[in-house]
């Protein structure tokens, strides 16, 4: 394993306990469930560019 695929591990690894947190707490994690975060159209990449604006994960999330 390289150093860059240990380092994704480990963001990984910090995005699956943030969103548990979150979820514990009570947090809503937007993108849970949805295709819309994966997907190329317009519409949808404007649809979870709004909605992860203020989630609990968003850090951990964008450090994968």
């Amino acid at each position: 394993m390289t150093v860059k695929g240990s380092l994704l591990d480990d963001a990984t690894r910090a995005l699956g306990d943030t969103i548990r947190a979150a979820l514990d707490v009570g947090g809503r994690v937007p993108c849970l469930g949805r295709g819309e975060w994966l997907a190329d159209d317009p519409d949808s990449i404007e649809y979870a560019a709004h909605h992860c604006t203020g989630c609990p994960v968003l850090d951990a999330c964008q450090a994968v």
